[in-house]
């Protein structure tokens, strides 16, 4: 009788906890099994239309092999294992990338269906001014930017420009060579900025801003 009676009070006791443990645990496992989800139900979409890619770990996909060999020589292994053109699937944010070699596709990509490929892929997420550059924008912006920008691009004004590039790279290249004559350390961003900003005063405005060849 002691025994049953225990038993009793030690169910009523703990039963509102079991029944809280066990909604909690319901609630966990459809998080899981929610996350899962999202995480796993866009691979597999290159298989369906016959495009050949690595097969991606369980929710991770392939980043363990991008953090141990980089992203460069996997793409390059990945090449010579499945051909030009392959699938692989990112993991954080989640995404379906085609990668291509095949210089065809890539005209059609960059030049013949240039209107509708016309995003680059990024995060809109950072507060930063790096997102309102040239190589950030997106759609209309982006649109307009190169109605401007692309007549200047003609082979003939290339070519009037390469001149003045040729003779900054020169400049630049011969002041590389004097810090290492000299033993000294070479500050390459300071160099850069001074080379970015005499090539475009040069190819801009037809000036030399000696921005290369006098340290003021």
């Amino acid at each position: 009788f002691l025994a049953n009676l225990f038993i009793k009070f030690t169910v009523e006791m703990y039963a509102p906890s079991l029944d809280a443990v066990s909604t909690w645990l319901l609630v966990i496992f459809a998080l899981l099994a929610a996350f899962y989800y999202y995480s796993t139900s866009f691979v597999g979409v290159f298989k369906a239309v016959g495009i050949p890619g690595p097969t991606p770990w369980p929710i991770i996909n392939h980043t363990p092999e991008l953090k141990k060999h980089g992203l460069s020589k996997m793409l390059d292994e990945w090449r010579r294992k499945y051909g030009k053109t392959y699938g692989i699937y990112g993991f954080f944010p989640r995404s379906a990338t085609l990668v291509t070699f095949d210089t065809r596709l890539l005209e059609h990509v960059m030049i013949k269906d240039f209107s509708n490929f016309v995003n680059r892929a990024g995060r809109d997420t950072t507060l930063s001014s790096v997102i309102d550059g040239l190589f950030f924008l997106k759609s209309d912006a982006w649109r307009r930017s190169r109605h401007v920008l692309t007549p200047m691009f003609t082979a003939g004004r290339l070519k009037q420009m390469l001149f003045h590039v040729s003779t900054s790279s020169t400049n630049f290249v011969s002041l590389i060579k004097t810090y290492k004559e000299q033993g000294k350390l070479i500050p390459l961003k300071a160099i850069a900025s001074r080379y970015t900003s005499d090539v475009i005063a040069r190819v801009g405005f037809g000036v030399d801003s000696k921005a290369l060849t006098e340290e003021n």
